[in-house]
């Protein structure tokens, strides 16, 4: 095995060079709201320069509080985080003024469905399912 140490044209020792650390995935990880493909996600982390990395960590922080869509169903609408790196989610637009959460009434069992008729004293005699659903639909767009 042959050493050889790093010297400059001119025989002078080489300059320090400064060691930019990059931000951590794992910072990355905990402040995303899904937590799925971490595998295939730290993969694309890694291949990202210091100016995204950035660009993601201060954009999160700020969309996990004030992104509406994120914030209903569940999250139901939170791009998986491999999704969110490969499409450069951070430079979207997202919506911020409060949106109500939308009730999915198809999910409500027949029992439930009646009784959000009832409480928003809608008809419910001789109505299909589908109908109750409808009437509530417009009944909460009011």
């Amino acid at each position: 095995m042959i050493q050889c140490e790093q010297m400059s044209l001119d025989g002078m020792a080489p300059p320090e060079t400064s060691v930019v650390e990059l931000p951590a995935f794992e910072l990355f990880w905990d402040i995303y709201p899904k937590k799925v493909c971490k595998i295939k996600a730290e993969k694309l982390w890694s291949k990202l320069n210091l100016k995204a990395r950035n660009q993601i960590l201060d954009h999160l922080k700020i969309r996990v509080e004030r992104d509406t869509k994120w914030k209903i169903r569940n999250g139901q609408f939170i791009q998986n985080p491999t999704t969110f790196l490969n499409q450069g989610c951070w430079y979207d637009e997202y919506p911020t003024e409060p949106i109500e959460d939308l009730i999915n009434y198809r999910e409500y069992t027949d029992r439930q469905l009646i009784q959000a008729c009832e409480e928003a004293d809608l008809w419910t005699a001789g109505c299909t399912r589908g109908a109750l659903i409808k009437k509530l639909q417009k009944k909460a767009e009011k």
